[in-house]
């Protein structure tokens, strides 16, 4: 983190998805960053979107495999 820069907070986002019979079809979470929170010369010019790299995604498909853990979904 640069000197001068802000820590912005954050917020978690649920969400349930219904089938057409309004029973439950998935619960949803999503961490969401508050912009509001940025101020305009200090912390709008940089931007930071974290990436993973193959290798760890690979570590933990084959944990899940070891420890006999279901994987739904990778995005």
């Amino acid at each position: 983190l640069k000197p001068g820069m802000n820590v912005l907070g954050s917020t978690w986002d649920f969400k349930v998805k219904h089938f057409q019979n309004r029973t439950i079809n998935k619960l949803k979470a999503q961490l969401c960053v508050r912009g509001d929170q940025q101020i305009d010369t200090v912390d709008v010019f940089d931007t930071y979107a974290p990436v993973v790299s193959f290798s760890t995604v690979r570590l933990l498909l084959v944990l899940s495999l070891c420890l006999g853990w279901a994987t739904a979904q990778i995005n």
